[in-house]
């Protein structure tokens, strides 16, 4: 299994390094993060994937273009267990602010501005190891056997199972998992309702402006 999916997976970091090292692409998030914060989630959703194509930006139908939410796994004992497509720990309203992952946002201060993109040669590059950093992880035979107990685990079931296994340190480190210090298992939200169940996450700082690079696990990846 880890064979078939690290060559899947290294097949798709080779489509979003073309895809969003586009000088187009990159110019467009560059102008996103810039933005004031009241103004940046209405410029995130004009990033669209017809937008992109439009621009000449290389995409293939796996590529999706959507705003997208990570939960601090410090809170998600508090938030319990997240409903398909919906932000934890918003099943009685909107989820609680202080249970976000803000590593990624813009600072309050202002003083994060990217003055200009960088080559985009560079940020491939960079999207390609730093994934690939990841996709050593995932790949592991600690991480695999972990992902074989989610897999043989009821779909109904699996977002428990995340809850109490896969964002619990002990619980993982009793399987031998042990996550990278730069990086994080977390729960997000993508805005166009896509259900998940947990990523694999680590910040970028060559591949400005972009600040995190994802592995994303759902049913259907767990299943494939």
């Amino acid at each position: 299994m880890s064979a078939r999916m690290r060559a899947h997976l290294e097949s798709i970091t080779d489509e979003l390094a073309r895809s969003i090292s586009h000088p187009a692409y990159l110019e467009r998030v560059r102008e996103i993060h810039n933005a004031p914060r009241d103004k940046q989630y209405q410029l995130a959703e004009e990033l669209t994937v017809d937008w992109v194509r439009s621009q000449g930006v290389p995409v293939t139908n796996r590529v999706r273009s959507v705003p997208r939410t990570f939960e601090n796994p410090e809170f998600a004992p508090k938030n319990g267990v997240q409903a398909p497509g919906v932000e934890p720990g918003a099943q009685d309203g909107p989820a609680p602010a202080e249970s976000f992952d803000m590593s990624s946002w813009k600072s309050e201060a202002g003083n994060d501005f990217v003055a200009e993109i960088p080559n985009p040669e560079q940020v491939a590059r960079a999207v390609r190891e730093e994934m690939g950093a990841i996709i050593d992880f995932v790949v592991s035979e600690p991480f695999q056997l972990l992902l074989g107990e989610l897999r043989f685990t009821p779909c109904e079931d699996r977002p428990q199972f995340v809850l109490d296994v896969i964002l619990n340190k002990e619980a993982r480190e009793a399987r031998d998992v042990y996550v990278p210090e730069n990086m994080l298992i977390q729960r997000s939200t993508f805005h166009d309702g896509r259900p998940t169940l947990f990523c694999v996450s680590i910040m970028t700082k060559l591949a400005k402006p972009w600040r995190k690079l994802t592995c994303t696990f759902d049913n259907e990846t767990i299943d494939d």
